[in-house]
């Protein structure tokens, strides 16, 4: 009897897994649908762009490009635009929500910044609006060809000749005589070697560049160590002054947070 019942609880607890299993497997065509969610059926071709695509070419990753798109009310009543949702933080729409009266024409405009991004984009805009407020009315496009400034264009952050990919870092379970690192890859940029070194008031906190002479047009790595005689009894924010490099003293700031 006693066995009969552990079976019956392994068959609930089986059919349970297989349910919460089907239940979390979400496939490609529901995945995509989140990202880029087809456009209303019930609002078809009531607010159209004259355009939807627009096509760059091609653009250096320092260029700021301006676009606008035209839409037409063609619905029998005015038509509110309720939200706009770009697929990239690096296409800033600029015009406001607006309400577009009964056969007049919208401008939409957005800014795109390339900064840190190369090769082929195509990025949209999602504008939703009153006919329906669960899918999109109109969508917009915007694709083209980034082509790199620099062979350093992968590393956005600048510190006069200095490139970095970052200017800050988190050192996490920080434990007594136990050295934590994170890394920053580097390159110089400029014509004269860099000898990078640094200064921080937190005993324990070091930086050094490997190579530790960084020649002009070679990349390399900042490496931030911690290691404390005692474990914290808090989190710490602080900062590393970067020595070695032509810039202002807040452009040669390394923020480092330590997590216990």
């Amino acid at each position: 009897m006693v066995r009969r019942g552990y079976i019956v609880l392994i068959g609930i607890l089986l059919t349970c897994y297989c349910e919460l299993t089907a239940q979390s497997f979400i496939s490609r065509s529901a995945l995509d649908s989140l990202v880029r969610p087809a456009l209303s059926a019930k609002a078809e071709g009531m607010l159209k762009a004259r355009v939807k695509v627009r096509d760059v070419g091609t653009i250096a990753d320092s260029d700021i490009v301006r676009v606008s798109y035209t839409l037409q009310n063609n619905h029998g009543e005015a038509i509110a635009i309720t939200t706009m949702r770009a697929s990239c933080s690096c296409l800033r729409i600029t015009s406001p929500r607006a309400t577009i009266a009964i056969g007049e024409e919208y401008t939409l405009t957005a800014e795109f910044n390339p900064a840190g991004r190369s090769g082929t984009f195509s990025y949209d805009i999602a504008v939703y609006t009153t006919l329906d407020e669960s899918l999109p009315t109109e969508r917009l496009t915007l694709r083209g060809i980034i082509e790199p400034s620099s062979a350093f264009s992968h590393l956005t952050e600048d510190m006069g000749a200095l490139r970095l990919s970052r200017k800050s870092v988190v050192l996490e379970q920080v434990k007594a005589d136990v050295t934590r690192r994170e890394y920053i890859a580097v390159a110089n940029a400029g014509e004269r070697e860099l000898s990078i070194k640094a200064r921080t008031t937190v005993e324990g906190l070091s930086l050094r560049c490997e190579p530790a002479i960084l020649a002009p047009g070679a990349e390399g790595e900042i490496v931030v160590e911690y290691m404390p005689a005692q474990t914290p009894s808090h989190d710490i924010e602080t900062i590393i002054i970067v020595e070695g490099v032509e810039a202002t003293a807040t452009e040669r700031i390394i923020r480092v947070t330590i997590k216990r």
